[in-house]
C-alpha cells in the first residue's frame, strides 16, 4: 500500500476536488466510502454529496471553529516558527491518499472501509471503531490513470479534546502501511 500525505486549510476546496472530475478527468466513480458519524448527514445513500461543497466544508470545520473560539486555533506544528504570521487554522486539514499498486487487485468499498479504519487507528487518529470527537471522511475515485485502486482520507486535525498531532505522520504512515501489509 502506498500512502501520500499533504495538508491544507480549505476543506470545501478539497471536497470539491475529491468529488470533482480530477485534474485530467480521471475521477470516474467518486463516492464516500466511510466517514465519522458527524459527516453522514452531508451525503446520500450512494455516497454522493447531499449538500453543497461549502456546506460540507463548514460541517467538516465544526471542531476547528470550537478550537478557535477556545483560543486554540493552531495545530501543534503550526505554532511558532512554522507559522510566524500566526494564521489561524493553517494546515488543519490532513489529506492522505492510499493506493494499491496497479495489478494487485481492486477492493470492495467494505474492504476499503476496514483498511481505512485500521489505518486511522494505527495512525492514532481514531480509536478502533470509536471515532467520536474526530471528523474525517474517505472518498474513492475508482482506478487512477495508472490503474491503481485508491482512496482519499480527509481528517480535521482539530478534535474535541484538542489537536491531533501530525508529528512524523509521513514516517508513521509508511510504518503503518508496512505493518498492515504483513497482517
Amino acid at each position: 500500500m502506498i500512502p501520500n500525505i499533504v495538508r491544507g486549510s480549505d476543506p470545501a476546496g478539497l471536497v470539491r476536488y475529491l468529488f470533482g472530475k480530477g485534474r485530467r478527468n480521471e475521477h470516474t466513480d467518486q463516492h464516500l466510502v466511510c466517514a465519522s458519524g458527524d459527516m453522514f448527514p452531508s451525503f446520500d445513500m450512494d455516497g454522493k454529496p447531499a449538500a453543497s461543497y461549502a456546506e460540507i466544508g463548514r460541517r467538516f470545520d465544526r471542531r476547528y471553529r470550537v478550537r478557535e473560539r477556545k483560543d486554540d486555533p493552531f495545530p501543534p506544528d503550526m505554532r511558532g516558527k512554522n507559522n510566524p504570521e500566526r494564521e489561524h487554522g493553517r494546515k488543519r486539514v490532513w489529506h492522505c491518499s492510499l493506493a494499491i499498486k496497479a495489478g494487485q487487485g481492486i477492493l470492495t468499498d467494505q474492504e476499503w472501509e476496514a483498511i481505512i479504519r485500521d489505518y486511522l487507528t494505527r495512525m492514532n487518529i481514531i480509536d478502533g471503531d470509536d471515532d467520536q470527537g474526530v471528523t474525517w471522511l474517505a472518498v474513492r475515485h475508482g482506478l487512477s490513470a495508472n490503474g491503481n485502486d485508491h482512496v482519499h482520507i480527509m481528517v480535521q486535525l482539530a478534535a474535541d479534546d484538542g489537536w491531533i498531532n501530525p508529528y512524523h505522520d509521513r514516517i508513521n504512515a509508511q510504518k503503518s502501511c508496512r505493518r498492515m501489509e504483513k497482517t
